[in-house]
């Protein structure tokens, strides 16, 4: 008897240990998806910066590193904002859902001698042929003045008024934008017949090309 009694005690705690171990994994299991959760959703918090004051911050630039935790340095964007620039529009858009994502553009008007300098320095730079680059056809109205384009999108400097430079920057990962970019830029600021949603041909032939 006292077998019998010892043998179902014995049942019953082993049955209360894998409870307790059962409910032990299970919160587990819930505390790393909360923090798996709360990762993700700080990774892909969207930052915007439309202050110009802050543009050394936000820029990209070594700056960007620590702010954007990414460098995207091309040497086409200015250094720095001077007292004589007269900046008519300036937004930075960084979005991080699992890699940087930047979109943004700087509209400056220059004086004639900052003008003059600043389309010397842009004429400097080495410029990619970003003629098809996901689709891209050129612009109508504005010239190049520098341009880097790859894989990883554009950052670029254009003008067709006297005196004015926009720059512009459009990158991304994976062959595709994860920002709705045509809620935020002006379209006439990209390059005509531009496809860099997901979906566009590019990431399609880079995707069949591993089926």
């Amino acid at each position: 008897m006292t077998n019998k009694n010892t043998t179902k005690e014995n049942k019953k705690i082993r049955t209360v240990i894998i409870c307790i171990i059962v409910i032990l994994v299970f919160l587990g299991c819930a505390y790393v998806g909360i923090i798996a959760f709360i990762s993700y959703k700080q990774r892909s918090t969207v930052m915007i910066s439309k202050d110009v004051s802050e543009y050394e911050l936000y820029k990209s630039g070594p700056n960007a590193m620590e702010h954007f935790k990414d460098n995207l340095n091309e040497g086409i964007w200015p250094d720095k904002i001077d007292s004589s620039y007269n900046v008519k529009n300036y937004f930075m858009m960084y979005y991080c859902p699992f890699d940087p994502n930047y979109l943004g553009w700087l509209n400056i008007e220059f004086t004639d001698e900052d003008y003059k300098n600043e389309v010397e320095r842009l004429t400097l730079i080495s410029s990619d042929d970003y003629i098809g680059v996901y689709n891209a056809e050129g612009f109508n109205d504005y010239k190049v003045l520098a341009i880097k384009a790859d894989n990883n999108g554009f950052v670029y400097a254009i003008s067709k008024e006297a005196n004015n430079i926009i720059y512009v920057e459009v990158e991304f990962p994976g062959y595709a934008i994860d920002i709705d970019y045509d809620k935020y830029i002006p379209l006439e600021y990209l390059p005509n017949n531009v496809q860099i949603k997901k979906g566009n041909p590019t990431q399609k032939k880079y995707m069949e090309s591993y089926e």
